[in-house]
């Protein structure tokens, strides 16, 4: 998803050895709870029973677009020290409510990346063992 909608930032993480697993868990574990003050993230969690996950997807997307420029410039202790301690101004949840409201992620697109992941972890899997049983031959 972050390759589809903000490749740039993708490329940069990927740079310096950032996947999104590093900071995307705690925004599923905790539902956002961790990162948004508290009347955005209740109107964050009715939209949540109303579309689903998706909308964990979109508010993160709009959360690495609004900080995207700073993001860029960031290291990798700097965005470890970012995603823990950040805390929104009242222009960036403002930003955030819109941008939220105004990211598309549609249902199809989550499931077509799922269903790539899928293929490559059962990839990866294959070629793991292929080579474990072309170790044991030899």
């Amino acid at each position: 998803l972050l390759h589809r909608k903000l490749p740039v930032l993708e490329a940069h993480f990927a740079e310096i050895g950032v996947t999104p697993d590093f900071f995307a868990s705690q925004w599923f574990l905790t539902l956002m709870s961790y990162n948004l003050p508290l009347d955005l993230l209740v109107r964050v969690w009715d939209v949540l029973v109303i579309d689903g996950w998706k909308t964990i997807f979109r508010v993160g997307i709009s959360l690495l677009k609004i900080f995207k420029s700073e993001l860029m410039e960031m290291g990798l202790e700097e965005l470890s020290r970012f995603f823990r301690h950040n805390k929104l101004s009242v222009a960036q949840q403002d930003l955030l409510r819109e941008s939220f409201f105004n990211c598309k992620i549609s249902t199809r697109l989550l499931s077509e990346l799922e269903s790539d992941y899928v293929g490559y972890v059962l990839r990866s899997q294959l070629y793991k063992e292929e080579g474990s049983k072309l170790n044991r031959s030899q």
